[in-house]
């Protein structure tokens, strides 16, 4: 009996470990196929982040020693939104690189002033037309006009609006709503519909649409504003 019990004992450890090696084998194909999986998913990961570092030192550091000759597309720029923050650091850097810019905002005096100063400080020429863009009225008209008659060979789309205050979409007001839908998506489609009639006509012009970080990462409270952010970063 002790004999049997061995044998049977060493037969069952002997199968048991046929089980084993053969659950392995099987393994090794769902192993193989993940292995794959991963190596494209860190392939990809890589050359995305190698992308990204390239453009970052292409954009913020060779620009600066070979800079584009703006020029090239046109003698003047359109500038939506220029008194404050980036649209007036965008308006401010295309007089630098030696453009006329044309301003459009709603405030005459804010217009004005900064149209003053880039006379003055650049020696460039400036327009201004004062255009409310959550009210435009027939203003996309007279931009047109302005389209016709000037060589304009950079259009940015800056302007936009954001809520008075964190909110609650069922907290928001509905006005508010409707603005930043309007000054946000509807202003930078119908000017860049403006912008490409024209520049087709003469086979060049550049147009830069401005996004916002909220656009790419999660935006509390800031839920309208940050979808028509994603809308202008598409």
């Amino acid at each position: 009996m002790k004999d049997l019990a061995n044998v049977l004992t060493s037969d069952s450890f002997y199968f048991l470990w046929e089980q084993i090696v053969q659950d392995f084998e099987h393994l090794n194909v769902y192993r193989n196929v993940l292995a794959v999986v991963g190596a494209l998913y860190i392939t990809n990961k890589t050359f995305q982040f190698l992308y990204s570092v390239a453009h970052g030192i292409a954009t913020h550091g060779l620009s600066r020693y070979f800079p584009v000759r703006l020029t090239e597309s046109g003698d003047w720029a359109v500038v939506t939104g220029p008194t404050e923050g980036i649209g007036r650091a965008f308006a401010i850097e295309l007089a630098k690189r030696g453009m006329s810019v044309l301003l459009l905002g709603r405030n005459p005096d804010k217009l004005q002033e900064l149209s003053d100063f880039i006379r003055r400080e650049y020696k460039q020429q400036t327009k201004i037309l004062v255009i409310d863009f959550n009210d435009p009225g027939k203003a996309y008209e007279d931009i047109n006009d302005a389209f016709e008659k000037l060589d304009i060979g950079v259009v940015v789309n800056n302007v936009g609006t954001i809520n008075s205050f964190p909110s609650f979409l069922h907290e928001m007001d509905d006005d508010e709503i409707m603005s930043m839908l309007i000054v946000n998506i509807q202003s930078v489609t119908k000017m860049t519909k403006l912008a490409v009639t024209h520049m087709r006509k003469r086979k060049k012009g550049s147009i830069v649409n401005v996004s916002s970080i909220a656009s790419v990462a999660p935006a509390p409270l800031l839920q309208v504003y940050a979808a028509t952010k994603e809308i202008v970063g598409w």
